[in-house]
């Protein structure tokens, strides 16, 4: 009678978990990606920027972030000191006399987001004064000509009140123009009459009555 041979059964094997397949290079690989990513989103949500104070004629930088996908504000903002638009003290503000017509605001100089960088209204008037030589361009070319400064600088200032910040070309390529301080004025107060009679009229047929009171203000003053 031959004995009957029972077949083993193999022990039961315990589910495999996914990590085990997992290597230290791999893992590390993982890690080294995951940070990676971290760090280009935490970059991709900050985002700078400068403003420009029409009052007193100062600008500050401020940064803060914010999600790059839903354009949530993640932070508050925080913003620096001050400093004046020029680097001589007062200048040109010296050239001002008399109160503003309107309150002092913040107005948009530059916003940078990741790779991305607009340029805001005020932006026109900071590139006069941004670099050491352009600055002294202006500062020395107001020394040289203080008949003429005094008339440039008031009609700057009627134009960064309004945020005529567009018109201000016109004006400023005056001063490189070849001429006597009288025709200077005469062509200065040309420009500047017709640019905030066409602004008045503009607000006019928009019916804002705040505004155009304003600009009114702006315009009788530029006119004395």
């Amino acid at each position: 009678m031959s004995a009957s041979i029972k077949a083993s059964t193999p022990p039961p094997t315990k589910p495999s978990s996914p990590f085990q397949s997992w290597t230290f290079p791999t893992a590390f690989i993982g890690i080294g990606v995951f940070v990676a990513l971290l760090f280009g989103y935490l970059q991709a949500t900050v985002v700078t920027g400068a403003e420009f104070d029409t009052g007193s004629w100062t600008i500050r930088t401020f940064w803060y972030r914010r999600d790059p996908f839903t354009g949530r504000q993640m932070t508050g903002i925080l913003r620096e000191q001050p400093t004046s638009l020029s680097t001589t003290t007062a200048f040109p503000n010296s050239y001002f006399s008399g109160a503003s017509t309107k309150p002092a605001r913040w107005d948009l100089v530059k916003l940078r987001s990741g790779a991305s960088l607009t340029e805001g209204p005020a932006n026109v008037l900071n590139s006069y004064f941004d670099g050491h030589l352009a600055d002294q361009l202006w500062t020395t070319w107001s020394t040289e000509n203080p008949t003429k400064a005094k008339t440039l600088w008031p009609a700057v200032r009627d134009l960064v009140e309004l945020g005529l910040y567009h018109e201000l070309p016109k004006i400023m390529e005056l001063a490189k123009v070849d001429s006597t301080d009288a025709e200077f004025t005469t062509m200065i107060h040309g420009e500047i009459i017709a640019t905030l009679n066409a602004h008045v009229e503009k607000l006019r047929v928009e019916e804002n009555a705040d505004e155009l009171a304003v600009a009114k203000t702006v315009l009788r003053r530029a006119a004395d």
